[in-house]
């Protein structure tokens, strides 16, 4: 009965000894995995700050597309109005040169007769 006791008291304790074997490997796969969980959720944060940043820029240069824009149709409705201003510049020195010919005309007219009566007096003193 002793041998028989023995032996099943080294069975128990090489089963306890395979337990405590295990329960130290799952222990220290345990360890690791919580390192990794570690890992994933401080690289998650970080991923996490960098999209709120990206947010944050994305936010600043629509801000600053619009303000663009704003200066874009600003400059467009000033060349429009430069255009008119243009077109009104050109209508007037028109109108202008058209006063010119006939005011030279006249001149031109008032001149001729001006030489027709000198033309006169010449021929009145030979």
């Amino acid at each position: 009965m002793k041998v028989q006791s023995k032996a099943v008291s080294s069975k128990i304790r090489d089963k306890f000894i395979a337990a405590r074997a295990s329960t130290e490997e799952f222990s220290s796969k345990l360890f690791h995995e919580e390192e990794a969980v570690g890992k994933v959720r401080s690289t998650l944060r970080q991923s996490e700050d960098r999209a709120s940043h990206l947010r944050q820029e994305l936010i600043e240069m629509d801000t600053h597309t619009e303000a663009l824009r704003c200066q874009v149709t600003s400059r467009e409705s000033m060349i429009a109005s430069l255009e008119v201003d243009k077109t009104e510049s050109a209508l007037r020195i028109a109108s202008l040169e058209e006063i010119m010919a006939k005011g030279q005309g006249e001149r031109l007219e008032q001149l001729s007769i001006e030489l027709e009566g000198l033309c006169i007096d010449l021929k009145g003193l030979f």
